[in-house]
């Protein structure tokens, strides 16, 4: 570490990545190399990531270095509280350095990129703290990550920085398919969180609302049996409900919430762009696909979802998503 900070120092930023990249390497084929100085390397590689007039390339090597070393060396991070306490908001800082495109609201919206925005380079420090929250959830896991985690987010929503608020809406997304056991009994304090900022003045801290839904959708839309047979309906009810007497999680138990709040932000009143608009709808796509939500609770949201829909058909381009939207509000 004497000689990577050394060349840090100095300024060569190509020695200092080479050094970093040899060390990423060391944490997958010899990873014990490091036990003994877990502690010293894991800080020191911290203060690297935190440094933001440090060289981009060396401050993604130092992420990639701590990611990799919490999953190959994982019993050993989580018995170290200081490591696990500074890499998690480490990665939730490098994921508010988003920078916005001027004509961020103008452009179309791409189905393909879900997750994120699609000028986002993939190789800047926001994408890669995106990378490391997700990597670090699945390493880490829901009892220790939730905690450190949710001590920084509350705070980072109330910043005067969109690009904080954009990162603390979008943490929780990302850290749901890692931490779903512990997650899932959060997700009502969660979405308290999460649902106001669909007010946001920003659009990218709304768009960033609308793809954590999206994840939750997806991480929390397994099947669980009903309560009781008898409290679904006698008739009217989908074959696949009367016999399997199962439904989704996250859409059961969240619909009322989710739903309107997704419709809303489609509608023109919203003041939201076109691609954000477009967004929406694509979230309830995922809210919906795959029987997640069935139709005759689908069918509680119909009015507002078919204004909607077509308010966006009169746009000048269509989303292909909205295709299917159409086919899930006629379920």
């Amino acid at each position: 570490m004497g000689v990577l900070k050394a060349t840090i120092d100095a300024g060569d930023d190509l020695e200092a990545a080479e050094l970093l990249k040899d060390l990423v390497e060391l944490t997958r084929t010899s990873v014990g190399l490091f036990r003994p100085c877990i502690h010293e390397i894991g800080t020191a590689m911290v203060s690297v990531v935190n440094t933001a007039g440090c060289d981009e390339d060396v401050r993604r090597l130092a992420t990639e270095f701590l990611v990799s070393l919490c999953e190959n060396a994982g019993l050993q991070v989580r018995k170290n509280k200081t490591i696990v306490e500074a890499v998690i908001p480490a990665a939730l800082g490098l994921m508010a350095e988003f920078d916005v495109a001027d004509n961020w609201a103008s452009l179309p919206y791409d189905a393909e990129h879900m997750g994120g925005d699609q000028e986002e380079d993939p190789d800047s420090c926001s994408a890669m703290g995106a990378e490391a929250m997700y990597r670090l959830s699945k390493t880490l896991h829901g009892g220790i990550m939730l905690p450190v985690a949710f001590a920084h987010i509350p705070a980072a929503l109330k910043s005067a920085n969109p690009a904080v608020r954009r990162a603390a809406v979008l943490a929780p997304g990302l850290m749901g398919e890692g931490c779903f056991r512990v997650m899932r009994e959060q997700l009502a304090t969660v979405l308290g969180m999460v649902l106001p900022a669909l007010a946001d003045p920003d659009m990218t801290v709304r768009h960033a609302v609308i793809t954590t839904l999206a994840f939750f959708s997806a991480d929390f839309g397994v099947k669980v049996r009903c309560p009781a047979p008898n409290t679904l309906p006698s008739t009217n009810v989908d074959i696949a409900d009367d016999l399997a007497l199962l439904q989704s999680f996250f859409q059961n138990k969240y619909h009322s919430r989710v739903i309107p709040a997704l419709v809303g932000a489609m509608h023109a009143k919203s003041g939201n762009p076109l691609r954000l608009r477009c967004h929406a709808a694509q979230g309830i796509v995922h809210f919906a696909v795959g029987n997640k939500c069935s139709g005759k609770v689908m069918a509680k949201y119909l009015d507002g979802l078919l204004e909607g829909t077509v308010g966006l058909l009169q746009s000048p381009y269509v989303c292909a998503e909205l295709r299917h939207l159409l086919h899930v509000g006629g379920v």
